[in-house]
């Protein structure tokens, strides 16, 4: 697991947005060389600002590229400069660094008890967590979470997991254990029960 979690952990971003109701965060992660990161588009509907966070904190400049509603699905695309305070001085420093994307499963759906870790920010984690767990089934998008309809259209294949995810999750990586994604966290009861959006 803390393989797993050093391998991933320069690949994922904190979302942070804004809206009249109040602030909140999600989790997104970088899923190729030129920047684009994949989040949930239930955490970044009707924001009214949205801001990236690399995993050291940096803040980088992002826009909106995409985005799918229905398998709940967002597209930004940041750049590789980031503004780093000096931990002396206390002055910002413009410097560029390279991304390093979360390499993608193939698009076939996992099997039922594979393994998994899901990735993301939480209230009361200071970085990045991480939780595990293994492969339940594969269910559509009829199902509700906490009594609640799903952010994702019923037609939607879903990967059930026994992973315990927490808020500011959504948005995040699932990963199989060689490290790849095979989904993108939606959502969950807190327990034993999450739901992820696959690859395919």
């Amino acid at each position: 697991t803390a393989d797993l979690y050093w391998k991933a952990w320069p690949s994922i971003i904190k979302v942070e947005t804004s809206r009249a109701s109040g602030d909140s965060f999600a989790t997104g992660f970088l899923v190729s060389d030129k920047g684009h990161v994949a989040t949930a588009f239930h955490a970044i509907a009707d924001a009214e600002r949205v801001s990236l966070y690399r995993a050291d904190g940096a803040k980088v400049h992002a826009r909106l590229e995409a985005i799918d509603p229905g398998a709940d699905l967002a597209i930004f695309k940041i750049d590789n400069v980031v503004y780093k305070r000096h931990p002396v001085t206390g002055r910002s420093a413009r410097t560029e660094e390279a991304f390093e994307a979360l390499p993608l499963a193939s698009a076939e759906l996992p099997l039922n008890g594979a393994k998994v870790a899901n990735m993301g920010y939480a209230k009361d984690v200071e970085n990045v967590g991480i939780s595990t767990g293994q492969v339940k089934q594969i269910v559509d998008g009829k199902i509700k979470v906490n009594g609640l309809p799903a952010p994702f259209h019923a037609d939607q294949a879903v990967v059930n997991t026994s992973v315990g995810t927490r808020g500011g999750f959504s948005g995040g990586p699932l990963l199989n254990e060689r490290g790849e994604v095979i989904g993108l966290h939606s959502a969950g009861d807190r327990v034993s029960n999450s739901y992820d959006i696959p690859v395919s």
